[in-house]
């Protein structure tokens, strides 16, 4: 609030000489000789106040071949509440060269030349002019050609700016700088242990695929053998060399195949080491199912092992700042130097329009580098209205940002449009408003991506197999019994 009131004051001291409505061009070079340089500015200008914009999403979004009422962003709709709370009248050009010879309507009016701030100022107009930041700096230091009434481009507070001699409004928002990573996905080769081949299958799937194993083994003896035992039964009705007479049961009658052999061949069937050659009927009908289980159960392993060793990453691959230290980088040449004290050593790229911001976002988007680091505001931005972007970490590198006025302003001029500013903030809030508007959006709705966490397949998944295994071994038991009666 002190420093509310210290604008207060200022705009209330304004001088006698300034309260004049009409200047000549005489009178323009003593006032300016006395320290208002912007007399001289609205000379250039007929009277119209240039305001003087950049293309920074998403403080302003313009173009310089545009018509000025199709500009918007943060710092241009503010400019438009400041300049209207202010009697301001907006003059549009159809492009930035013709705002250069845009006229106001009658004559020329001196800054500051209102009664005082408390009441909305006589009718003053004004036109934003879009152009390179650069560009823009340089015609707010150009003493003798600038034509930049002030800058409501969203300019830094900084140390550089005030030894340069740029005279700043109240700030009107504060930010900081930010990291954008992409959120496309990016393979990533999974890290195992030594058991990692078998993370393909649950544990209860493993269990029950090993007890399968050695109970088909077993089964297929004991139905080897039940079969043989019918048929010897069989023969022996034939045979009999008198009634009630049989041979004797052999144990190779019983068992034709060594039960090692069937055991090996049943269990190497699992991993295609022996195939057995079922000489009955007794052995075909559970192999069919047996077989079924095998060719499916290692269809899912191969194709879960590779999803795990080769596993899609959608998580972002950085999620702080320290993470980016020794990775690729793009950043505004203006931030290398100070992000070198953070360790991370990026590439600087131009900003001056918004094809210098496409640039940097198609880099990221395809991987050339792993971040951008820009200005909070554009981040937060970007990670709103882009599903494939999101924002890692906090800010740093805090700064305030406002509008700006040449070099040797007088403290009236850049008063009043800091009362007013505080004026519509207190009324109207409207620095929260375009906030929201503008920087912490509503994210969009995004679809969302499939998982990346990998599972192994859980029996509750394959339990239909040895449903119907089970089903096909009661099917050639009931024959099997169907037989042995028949």
């Amino acid at each position: 609030m002190i420093a509310v009131s210290y604008f207060l004051i200022a705009a209330e001291s304004v001088e006698t000489e300034l309260n004049q409505t009409t200047y000549s061009s005489e009178d323009v070079v003593n006032v300016t000789s006395r320290g208002n340089p912007l007399l001289a500015r609205l000379a250039r200008t007929a009277g119209v106040r240039q305001i003087c914009i950049a293309s920074w999403t998403p403080m302003v979004y313009c173009d310089e071949d545009d018509d000025s009422s199709t500009f918007y962003g943060y710092q241009v709709d503010l400019a438009r509440a400041v300049a209207s709370y202010l009697n301001w009248t907006e003059l549009h050009a159809p492009s930035a060269q013709a705002a250069l010879s845009m006229q106001a309507p009658g004559s020329m009016q001196a800054p500051g030349s209102s009664p005082g701030p408390h009441e909305p100022h006589e009718p003053y107009y004004y036109v934003f002019r879009c152009m390179e930041w650069r560009d823009m700096i340089l015609d707010m230091l150009d003493e003798s050609n600038g034509t930049c009434y002030m800058s409501a481009a969203g300019m830094t507070v900084s140390l550089d700016h005030l030894v340069a001699g740029f005279a700043f409004a109240w700030p009107n928002l504060y930010l900081g700088l930010g990291a954008l990573t992409s959120t496309r996905p990016t393979s990533d080769i999974g890290q195992g242990g030594v058991w990692s081949l078998f993370r393909a299958l649950d544990w209860g799937v493993w269990l029950a695929l090993g007890l399968t194993i050695v109970g088909m083994s077993l089964l297929s003896f004991l139905f080897d053998a039940w079969y043989h035992l019918i048929e010897h039964h069989a023969a022996s009705r034939q045979q009999a060399q008198a009634p009630g007479t049989r041979p004797p049961l052999r144990h190779q009658d019983l068992a034709p195949k060594d039960a090692a052999e069937v055991v090996y061949c049943m269990t190497g069937a699992a991993v295609l080491v022996c195939w057995p050659d079922p000489p009955t009927w007794a052995h075909r009908l559970p192999l069919i199912f047996y077989s079924l289980l095998l060719v499916v159960l290692s269809t899912m392993y191969g194709a879960n092992t590779a999803a795990y060793l080769t596993q899609t990453s959608l998580k972002a691959p950085v999620s702080s700042l320290e993470d980016l230290q020794g990775r690729n980088v793009a950043t505004w040449t203006e931030y290398v130097a100070a992000l070198k004290n953070y360790g991370i050593d990026a590439t600087g790229y131009p900003w001056e329009t918004r094809y210098d911001e496409d640039a940097m976002l198609a880099a990221l988007d395809d991987g050339t580098y792993s971040a951008i680091i820009l200005d909070s505001a554009f981040i937060m931005n970007m990670a709103s209205t882009h599903c494939g972007f999101e924002m890692v970490g906090d800010m740093f590198e805090r700064n305030s940002i406002a509008f700006a006025f040449p070099p040797a302003t007088p403290e009236e001029v850049v008063g009043e449009v800091s009362w007013a500013q505080v004026r519509l903030q207190e009324r109207q809030m409207i620095l929260d408003t375009l906030d929201h508007r503008y920087i912490h959006l509503e994210e969009v709705s995004c679809d969302a991506p499939p998982s990346s966490a990998f599972q192994p397949v859980e029996f509750s998944q394959v339990r239909v197999l040895w449903i119907i295994l089970g089903v096909g071994i009661g099917v050639l038991v009931l024959g099997l019994s169907l037989y042995t009666l028949w």
